[in-house]
């Protein structure tokens, strides 16, 4: 797990994660003003340009290319077709696909499909899947901002056919194609979209599904890190009915991983900044082995769930009320579920995060220690509370 940078986020959550490795990822992809919507693309007129150098000539073969997204991607991976002087295109399983930001590329792949068939002068051309370079050009304002993708490359080919005058089957040749697609998005009522390519890596955090299907913790890709912030001007506090006293925390540092979609979101935490409500006595909080996880009911919205605390070995969340004086006022907390929680999908596309306001109730405590200055007695109590408003958010890196 990465700590990626501390947060004033009240004392919450925290859950002991399988840390799932995070590796280098590419950054960089499309969004869009509005989603669902369908990219459109067609090569500027009187592209593109692919040289032929066993037949000694240039041919123009135009892209069409169509993909829908219903959310900000990394890439464009369209449908698409070759006209022009490339006859009969097949595209043999074959997708179009363009990465902007870190990767700037176009290519077709997935890696084992086609190759790309089509014909020059009758005879049978073979382009297997391959990346190669291309630049990403937003231009316009609005509803009318497009991408202008551009290229000037290599490419290789191989010969299919084993028609008299054609190249020898099974040849390969590195030739160039020369071009620039413009692509626009639109609506489902067909009206244009304003579109465009970022640097970015795609991070955003969000609440999908709840009306017809299971609802979950999603992201715009995988795996990525998250972490939690108290809400402005917000505080997360712990009561003890025991101690009739309670500790409110003001920063924390708080992170996780997400390997895929999930009803549950696991994150560690460490705290600071913790005061005694009562008199405003230096405190801490201490996870001592122990985690927080958010839960999340099936259905929605409005997003509900609840969120308890996980400890291995018998630990138990620790919280140490130190006076000024002699003895210090002790409580631990153990393994239990801890109330519910209240979710709020905030912001759009890669900015996406969640809001959770918990209300932790009748949680179960053992006050250990009463110093001078404390209040209360030493015993099980059964009555504490654990409140606060928080977000979670899978930020840019």
């Amino acid at each position: 797990m990465r700590r990626i940078k501390s947060l004033g986020l009240g004392a919450l959550m925290a859950l002991a994660l399988l840390a799932v490795p995070a590796g280098a990822s590419a950054t960089g992809g499309i969004e869009a003003d509005s989603y669902p919507v369908t990219l459109k693309g067609e090569s500027a007129k009187g592209s593109h340009k692919l040289s032929f150098s066993w037949f000694a000539s240039q041919k123009t073969c135009p892209f069409y290319l169509e993909d829908d997204i219903e959310q900000p991607s990394p890439a464009i991976v369209a449908d698409w077709i070759l006209g022009g002087d490339c006859k009969e295109f097949n595209a043999n399983g074959c997708k179009l696909q363009f990465h902007p930001g870190t990767q700037n590329t176009f290519g077709f792949g997935p890696a084992g499909c086609g190759p790309v068939k089509f014909k020059i002068n009758g005879c049978q051309v073979g382009v297997s899947p391959q990346t190669l370079p291309a630049t990403f050009t937003n231009t316009g304002e609005g509803s009318n901002a497009k991408l202008v993708v551009g290229t000037k490359t290599s490419f290789t080919w191989t010969s299919e056919s084993s028609v008299v005058g054609c190249p020898t089957k099974g040849n390969i040749y590195k030739d160039t194609i020369e071009g620039t697609w413009e692509i626009k998005g639109f609506d489902k009522a067909g009206n244009q979209v304003g579109i465009e390519a970022t640097d970015l890596p795609y991070s955003g955090f969000f609440i999908a599904g709840g009306s017809e299907t299971e609802a979950r913790f999603e992201a715009e890709r995988y795996p990525l890190p998250i972490l939690g912030a108290l809400q402005p001007k917000g505080a997360l506090t712990f009561y003890s009915d025991g101690q009739e006293d309670g500790v409110q925390c003001s920063v924390a540092e708080l992170d996780g991983d997400m390997a895929s979609a999930s009803t549950e979101v696991f994150l560690t935490a460490q705290y600071g900044g913790c005061k005694s409500l009562n008199d405003g006595f230096s405190a801490t909080m201490s996870m001592s082995g122990c985690s927080y996880a958010l839960g999340l009911d099936s259905v929605g919205p409005p997003y509900v769930g609840d969120f308890a605390l996980a400890c291995s070995g018998g630990a138990s969340l620790k919280v140490v009320v130190d006076p000024p004086v002699v003895g210090t006022c002790t409580f631990t907390i153990p393994v239990q579920g801890l109330g519910p929680v209240a979710y709020l999908n905030v912001g759009s596309s890669a900015t996406r995060r969640i809001a959770a306001d918990l209300e932790g109730k009748g949680i179960d405590h053992t006050v250990s220690e009463v110093g001078f200055g404390c209040f209360g007695a030493t015993g099980l109590y059964s009555e504490g509370t654990l409140s606060g408003g928080i977000t979670l958010e899978a930020p840019n890196q």
